[in-house]
């Protein structure tokens, strides 16, 4: 269910609300949160696929503009894209800023759900506007041509790597434990299925935690957020302009221009 619902957000960056139970276990300037760094994540980039790095070199930059026949929650439309040159020749590494507005601080404590006030729907925060996207294996396919992705769920990859309690679930686990889940206007709470007893949850972890509805992904010790998949960018370089091929993941078009 979950990949269904994110997949949806990446491609339309609009959604519909979900449940809040569950019983199984042109326009504005995109200034803000311009780093190297993206919420503790290191840089991914990848070797040109074709072409060489005389091709790299032209779309080093920052990049400013909008969706084209679309807004963001605030209202804006705008898009920021900075690229600079990658660790290895003919490589590229950069970022993605959507609409305008501060990235949240960065999280703190593993209990609570993040951002500040995350109750049981992720919809809200898909994009996160001013979160420093990381530009996901950026190549450049053929001369003039730039293509990568950005996984809207990075925003949660450093709170879910907070985790050091993970729990069985069916054939992987979780960062909760298994059991029917409660949400009412007096907060949430857990039938824990390990020990019997009904359990105080913060409504924001269970939301991110719960495997197959939540977006941490967790091992026997540890949990992360998987980068693969997201949404697409296929952009053709024309003078100091960038614009899509084919639309941002084949909905939106992208138009931008060098600063």
């Amino acid at each position: 269910m979950r990949a269904g619902i994110l997949m949806a957000a990446a491609l339309l960056w609009s959604c519909s609300g979900r449940s809040s139970s569950s019983t199984d276990a042109g326009g504005d300037s995109a200034e803000e949160g311009d780093s190297w760094t993206s919420a503790g994540d290191s840089w991914m980039s990848a070797d040109v696929k074709l072409g060489d790095a005389a091709d790299v070199v032209n779309f080093i930059g920052t990049w400013v503009g909008y969706v084209e026949n679309h807004t963001f929650s605030s209202g804006s439309d705008a898009i920021k894209i900075t690229l600079a040159p990658g660790t290895a020749v003919g490589s590229l590494q950069g970022t993605v800023v959507l609409g305008k507005g501060d990235p949240p601080p960065p999280p703190q404590d593993p209990e609570v759900g993040y951002p500040q006030g995350l109750d049981d729907d992720l919809h809200p925060y898909l994009p996160y506007e001013g979160f420093v996207y990381t530009c996901l294996s950026p190549t450049v396919p053929q001369q003039k041509r730039l293509k990568f992705t950005i996984q809207l769920e990075e925003l949660w990859k450093a709170w879910c790597e907070l985790q050091t309690k993970t729990y069985p679930f069916a054939e992987s686990y979780q960062c909760v434990p298994p059991g029917a889940f409660h949400h009412s206007s007096q907060g949430c709470t857990l039938d824990n299925a390990l020990t019997g007893a009904k359990e105080a949850v913060d409504c924001g972890k269970w939301t991110l935690c719960s495997a197959g509805m939540g977006v941490c992904s967790c091992t026997a010790t540890s949990c992360t957020v998987d980068l693969k998949g997201g949404a697409s960018f296929d952009l053709s370089l024309s003078g100091n302009e960038l614009s899509s091929v084919k639309g941002l993941s084949g909905v939106n078009n992208v138009k931008l221009t060098r600063q």
